[in-house]
């Protein structure tokens, strides 16, 4: 079984962390005068927190009383603050005020708006029939697969991951042997920049009949190497200003083993595949894509020519 991404290097992340909050103390009164005597430059890991005494409510609670109206656990001068936030006081029989800048504010709903990663999971090379699932790190393995392998045959499927305790996802392969390739398409929660508005299935391309404004005729199909560009924003019930799209990709009567990449509309195609195809089969999946400059998305074939059905399942648009 696998993280992603490693466990090392979270631990890195969480010591720089811990290291940047503690540059910070001698900007706050109240844990200046708390830290006073502890050599804060050899706490260098998050092991080293054992050598930090813990902060009680209660200690904020009669700092905020001997320092009214806020307290000393602020490190700006109260210009920049432009949110105060007020507890109800039940359990200490004082209500607890903090104080929020516009940056502390936006940093807390940019942390709670992100908790499900929306990835495209592919294996290769699998050496023996079995499936793989995609869980939480941290969690316990559920009874649930989200892409089922088969040996010689290259697959991948779309997949929508809580994010778990230690900021990644784990996949774990039951049987035998495959790579691994996770393409993360994107993100969201319950709030942040952009809402999902979901749409009833709308056919927005089939190359077997349907005409792409500029680029060929009906019955023409994605040539290898060829990328086509799809409009989707201002397209049908899709406003103008919508972000992002999550389509259903469907491949079929392709003429060579190949892979299409759904992408912005723009230069800059990823080396990631959406889906996977082998000659002569018909297969599906799902993504979610942002939108090109354009409002386009792009969609490309590596090899041989391959038919393509374009669904809109739904769209991103500017939350309100």
């Amino acid at each position: 079984m696998a993280s992603i991404p490693p466990e090392p290097d979270w631990r890195t992340q969480q010591a720089a962390r811990l290291r940047a909050l503690l540059d910070a103390v001698p900007r706050f009164p109240l844990y200046r005068e708390k830290f006073q005597g502890i050599p804060l430059r050899d706490i260098r890991t998050i092991d080293d927190l054992t050598l930090l005494p813990f902060t009680t409510k209660a200690e904020l609670v009669a700092d905020q009383a001997a320092h009214p109206p806020y307290g000393r656990h602020h490190a700006e001068p109260l210009q920049p603050y432009t949110r105060l936030h007020q507890t109800s006081g039940t359990s200490t029989g004082k209500p607890l005020r903090w104080l929020d800048t516009p940056a502390s504010w936006k940093w807390m709903l940019d942390t709670w708006s992100i908790h499900f990663r929306l990835m495209n999971i592919t294996a290769a090379d699998p050496t023996a029939p079995s499936f793989v699932t995609a869980f939480p790190s941290g969690e316990s393995l559920p009874n649930a697969s989200n892409l089922n392998l088969a040996p010689g045959h290259i697959v991948s499927n779309a997949a929508i991951v809580k994010i778990g305790s230690t900021g990644g996802i784990s996949l774990r392969n039951l049987a035998g042997s495959a790579h691994l390739i996770v393409d993360v398409t994107g993100a969201f929660g319950p709030t942040g920049p952009h809402a999902f508005v979901a749409t009833s299935p709308t056919r927005l391309l089939d190359t077997r009949t349907t005409n792409v404004p500029t680029l060929w005729a009906p019955g023409t199909r994605i040539g290898p190497g060829q990328a086509l560009g799809l409009p989707v924003a201002g397209v049908g019930a899709v406003p103008v200003d919508a972000a992002a799209a999550v389509i259903n990709i469907t491949g079929t009567n392709a003429t060579a083993p190949t892979f299409l990449t759904a992408f912005p509309t723009g230069p800059d195609r990823p080396s990631t595949s959406s889906l996977n195809l082998e000659t002569g089969e018909t297969r599906a999946n799902l993504a979610g894509i942002s939108m090109g400059p354009d409002g386009g998305v792009g969609l490309f074939n590596d090899k041989g020519e391959v038919d393509v059905v374009i669904d809109l399942a739904g769209y991103y648009v500017p939350a309100a």
